[in-house]
């Protein structure tokens, strides 16, 4: 059934107050004989953020829409749900007394900073619409080139409009095809819900299962005209829910694996930070973790994620802190993800201003304070400490941008065992050394035009990395990684993490126009 024909049996439903085939009189909104009826105004929105983390930092920054919302008087309730086979594309409901009180919403100032703040690179794309469809507009802003677009948006023409590209870079926005039928998990935000009253307090313990009302119809009003407490909890998790890249969890062993990840790890996974800080000649506890590669195939190899925010451990209320970090665990290799920070080398007292899209390299027991920003910093991080040291020492750090295009990039030539010489792609080195083995580090891409790919920006590798294992931040593109040992294949897109370990034969393949990733290479063994 088409979206405009259930939208006109509903509105021939409401208006005639007849029941729907099937259904006996009042299924639908059942009530107390003589209440009056309650009208209920729908907003509807589809938001695509601009990037993994975008949507993690959205609900920290909006955590504070609850106190405003709840003041509104016509406000009722508001729900996201993710698609399953996009996790990037999310829809909103939200639910209203009337028309002029969504239009109060708008006009809120706080409301005004905070959409001023999702549209400065936080989302990509957004339709807005009503249940009547009428007044519906799509805005795009294009990651690339920040072109703005806020035009009238046909939802009969909906698979051609969202094929547009860029009206002045050329970007291709990311689209899905039409799909029959779809299933949804619900992201209801636990904060936007009432206190307790008596139009909205539970009137039997819920269940799990009872959370979802039959046929995944929304729930009613109650028999007094209010909204029952059950349009306040988030469903329970489908069934059988979409099959999910292969993720690693902490507790699983990496060695001799190829697996790979989302930079965007489940809320359980996130665990305080803590470790023996030298500097401070104690133990410290600042942000959250969430490891993604726990071991390597030699040294001491950990990879993840760290973030510092309001309500992590050692950030202020408004996410802002200090963290004094002299990188005890191994030389470090990171790229901000989120947020900014000032960094301040103690010995020298040189002082770097870091922010998305930074890479820096810390020596080992390089004494720095962090001076974080809030709301929100996260960053991608991979240490290494071998037992062979190099003797090199540093007093300071290697900052450098995952967006530089230096002068130095360079076809990558190397032998392979089976294949033999081979020029793949072309790659910079940021970092050609650590205190200890082998930590190699820096930028490598592959497209049209660039050295061993096809016209169209194909390029097939073969790779067994005998320099040592990687550990790779894909930044453009698409790669298809097949484990030419076990058979399994994976297939990446910008954001995600892939571990490679040394000695195993895969076979990478870029797919064009363009793909570009950030390495780390370690290695117990000392460079040859």
């Amino acid at each position: 059934m088409s979206v405009n024909a259930i939208t006109e049996r509903r509105q021939c439903a409401c208006r005639s107050r007849r029941p729907l085939p099937g259904r006996p009189e009042n299924a639908l909104f059942p009530r107390r004989e003589g209440s009056p009826v309650m009208a209920i105004y729908l907003s509807m929105q589809r938001v695509r953020f601009s990037s993994p983390d975008a949507y993690e930092k959205f609900t920290v920054v909006f955590a504070d829409t609850r106190h405003h919302l709840m003041k509104l008087p016509g406000f009722l309730h508001l729900t996201w749900w993710d698609h399953p086979d996009d996790r990037m594309w999310f829809n909103e409901c939200s639910f209203w007394a009337s028309k002029e009180a969504l239009y109060d919403w708008h006009t809120d100032t706080y409301h005004k900073h905070a959409k001023a703040w999702a549209a400065n690179g936080a989302i990509m794309e957004d339709i807005i619409t009503n249940f009547e469809l009428v007044g519906t507009r799509l805005l795009r802003i294009c990651p690339c080139c920040n072109e703005l677009q806020d035009k009238v948006y046909d939802l009969g023409q909906e698979q051609a409009v969202l094929r547009e590209q860029c009206p002045n870079c050329g970007f291709h926005f990311p689209y899905m095809t039409e799909r029959s039928r779809a299933s949804v998990s619900s992201r209801t935000w636990p904060w936007i819900r009432p206190p307790p009253t008596a139009r909205n307090r539970p009137r039997h313990k819920r269940t799990p299962d009872s959370r979802r009302s039959p046929r995944g119809r929304p729930p009613a009003p109650d028999a007094g005209g209010g909204l029952t407490s059950s349009m306040f909890i988030p469903p329970s998790p489908p069934r059988h829910p979409p099959k999910e890249k292969k993720q690693m969890t902490t507790q699983e062993t990496t060695t001799g694996r190829v697996y790979g990840g989302s930079a965007d790890p489940a809320k359980h996974e996130w665990e305080p930070f803590e470790w023996e800080e030298p500097a401070l000649g104690r133990t410290d506890v600042q942000g959250e973790i969430a490891v993604f590669r726990p071991d390597g195939t030699s040294g001491n190899l950990l990879a993840g994620f760290w973030r510092y925010h309001a309500g992590a451990p050692g950030a202020s209320s408004d996410g802002s802190g200090s963290v004094v970090w002299s990188s005890p665990l191994g030389d470090e290799c990171a790229v901000v993800l989120e947020g900014s920070a000032t960094i301040t080398v103690k010995a020298t007292g040189k002082q770097y201003e870091v922010g998305p899209g930074s890479i820096i390299y810390e020596p080992k027991g390089l004494e720095q304070i962090w001076d974080i920003k809030g709301p929100y910093f996260k960053k991608f991080w991979v240490i290494f400490d071998g037992p062979n040291p190099t003797g090199a020492k540093s007093d300071d750090l290697i900052i450098a941008n995952v967006n530089d295009n230096p002068d130095t990039w360079t076809p990558y030539d190397f032998t392979e065992p089976l294949e033999g010489d081979l020029t793949k792609g072309e790659l910079v080195i940021l970092r050609p050394e650590g205190s200890s083995g082998t930590v190699l580090s820096g930028l490598w891409r592959s497209g049209k035009g660039i050295a061993g790919s096809e016209p169209d920006g194909t390029l097939v590798t073969p790779y067994t990395g005998t320099l040592g294992d990687e550990t790779i931040l894909l930044l453009e593109g698409e790669v298809h990684v097949r484990n030419d040992e076990t058979n399994e294949e994976w297939d990446f897109k910008a954001g995600d993490l892939i571990a490679l370990p040394s000695g195993v034969h895969v076979t990478w393949t870029s797919r064009g126009p363009f793909v570009k990733k950030f390495w780390v290479i370690t290695k117990a063994d000392l460079p040859a």
